[in-house]
């Protein structure tokens, strides 16, 4: 009889202590622990690759710049950007690509006639060529606060060449940075020759300079990919 109610005992202990470990009652994880961003529910959902990038189009703007030699004009006007981005590193940029449609081009005053001029062979011919690209190889510390030398290769009417800028960095929030900066490449060397002096002579006032700059003022944000984090590669 004892040893029947001792079993009893050890039983309800037993179940006792299961319901403490496997119940149903929540166990709230430390305050250090706690996920600060939205928790992945399946392996299909989307989760952030923090060491992969892409350029916020909608944030994004990169403008552009030429005139006269003689100064006595100028334009300026802007580029779109295709999807772009790259590889982050200690929540810094180490590579990435930067795509330009050349098919975008506009005019500050919406001059339609110049616009066409310049998606024509006569400049960037958008239609054999509908992609201007920057591939960035490294970026190194300059001696001013937050300003870097990008280095790479500058592709335009599929000429490339290798190419770098300075360009600032500021953090915005963790994996979103802002990049700031000019790039002012000789037309000539990829073979825009129109109105140039490089490969025309006795232009007289009319000849256009053969340099033309970029305003770059891009934002990046942490891709968004559907797979478990441990297929990220």
């Amino acid at each position: 009889m004892k040893n029947i109610i001792l079993s009893i005992v050890v039983l309800a202990l037993v179940g006792f202590g299961g319901y403490k470990l496997f119940g149903s009652k929540e166990v709230k994880a430390p305050q250090d622990q706690m996920a600060t961003t939205t928790p992945v529910v399946a392996d299909t959902a989307p989760v952030v690759a923090k060491d992969t990038y892409a350029i916020d189009l909608s944030k994004s703007t990169v403008g552009w710049k030429g005139s006269f030699v003689s100064g006595a004009k100028s334009h300026t006007g802007t580029i779109a950007l295709k999807q772009s981005g790259g590889k982050f590193e200690n929540g810094m940029i180490t590579s990435g690509t930067f795509v330009l449609d050349m098919s975008s081009i506009k005019e500050s005053t919406g001059d339609e006639k110049l616009e066409t001029h310049l998606k024509s062979d006569d400049f960037f011919n958008a239609e054999m060529y509908p992609e201007a690209k920057f591939e960035l190889t490294s970026l190194v510390a300059a001696t001013t606060k937050d300003t870097f030398t990008a280095k790479g290769k500058l592709t335009i009417r599929d000429v490339t060449k290798d190419f770098s800028f300075p360009v600032v960095l500021t953090v915005v929030e963790p994996n979103m940075i802002s990049a700031v900066g000019k790039i002012t490449f000789n037309r000539a060397d990829f073979n825009v020759k129109y109105g140039s002096s490089s490969f025309f002579k006795g232009l007289g006032d009319k000849v256009i300079s053969d340099k033309i700059e970029l305003t770059l003022n891009l934002i990046t944000m942490p891709i968004e990919i559907s797979a478990p984090p441990s297929s990220i590669q």
